[in-house]
């Protein structure tokens, strides 16, 4: 019998049944390979070279082409049709979505909180009011400014009924926010005057709805002149301005202090939405410590290096935060009165 030369090898090969290039055994098919071993393995018995004129070899070539070749998949066009209009109409059409940005750092201490009629004593750092942008009731947002606040990766893409009643229009939506910021800054100055020993005159008056609300009486008159923003988050930090100015100990040593949070007349210490938007305009802002409620713990989930983030409850503690910094914990751990 005429012997060939081997065609052959278990590394590298040449297709014995076609035309196809030098390929390794693990580049072939699954089912090819299996073949072309049990090739390997029948001439493997014997010492001499490889031959393919024996049975188990034509039967092995008459099963590798029945083996049906890859056939590109077809899309429908009614698919493609589709994917095409729903990705025009993100793109024309306005979507129920609401997006949420960090915004600046303004220090309170500066311009924004006067009183007018007691000495007040110049602050050595900054005590800053963090904000939030976000986009109005009315705004329309299209599948581009959604793409664009993920790519950003700093930015809050929302169902827009997350943030704002479906049933309420723009212009109530405003006024409820002007109402909240102006009852926080109502509550700062009763909490904050509270805290420095002042004495508040308290009464039970009827108010335009006809509740019984508590009125409070301050004894000499402060100004918070702050626009463009609403919601009750500045409480907190209005009422440490507030508490800073007429103190002659120094709180804050130097440091860019940066604050958020609701406040009540008690100087209880509620939660805020957008806690990590808040942390982010802070560190931008330049600040390096920031007083959250501790009911926003949970809702933490990253802090810019270089800032470190303290957990308070009540404006007590988070004057004592700034008085002890050095003794306080943070990273979000409750404080204990000082």
């Amino acid at each position: 019998m005429k012997q060939r030369a081997p065609l052959l090898s278990f590394n590298v090969f040449k297709d014995p049944f076609g035309s196809e290039p030098k390929l390794t055994l693990q580049q072939l098919w699954p089912q090819k390979r299996a073949l072309v071993e049990l090739i390997c393995a029948q001439n493997s018995r014997s010492n001499g070279p490889l031959i393919i004129d024996s049975p188990i070899e034509r039967s092995a070539k008459h099963a590798w082409s029945s083996f049906p070749a890859m056939k590109p998949t077809t899309i429908p066009s009614s698919a493609i049709f589709l994917v095409g209009f729903f990705l025009l109409s993100s793109v024309l059409l306005p979507l129920p979505f609401a997006v949420l940005a960090p915004g600046g750092g303004t220090d309170v201490l500066k311009t924004m909180i006067t009183i007018p009629s007691q000495q007040t004593f110049p602050a050595n750092g900054k005590l800053l009011l963090t904000t939030v942008y976000a986009t109005s009731p009315a705004s329309r947002i299209f599948g581009g400014d959604i793409l664009r606040s993920w790519i950003d990766g700093e930015s809050i893409v929302l169902p827009r009924d997350v943030i704002y009643p479906r049933a309420k229009s723009t212009k109530q939506i405003d006024a409820e926010n002007t109402a909240q910021m102006l009852d926080s800054q109502e509550a700062a100055k009763v909490s904050a005057l509270s805290y420095l020993g002042f004495s508040i005159s308290r009464s039970h008056v009827k108010n335009s709805a006809g509740k019984i609300v508590l009125k409070y009486t301050l004894p000499f008159p402060i100004s918070i002149d702050l626009k463009k923003t609403g919601g009750p988050s500045g409480g907190l930090v209005f009422a440490l301005g507030i508490v800073t100015k007429l103190s002659t100990e120094d709180f804050l040593k130097g440091r860019t202090v940066a604050g958020t949070g609701t406040i009540d007349a008690k100087g209880h210490v509620g939660p805020i939405g957008g806690i990590g938007d808040k942390l982010i305009a802070a560190r931008r802002a330049g600040a390096s410590v920031f007083l959250a409620p501790i009911e926003n713990c949970r809702d933490i989930k990253y802090v810019p290096a270089g800032l470190k983030v303290y957990s308070v409850a009540t404006l007590q503690e988070a004057v004592s935060v700034l008085k002890n910094a050095g003794n306080s914990r943070s990273n979000c751990t409750s404080q204990q009165i000082r």
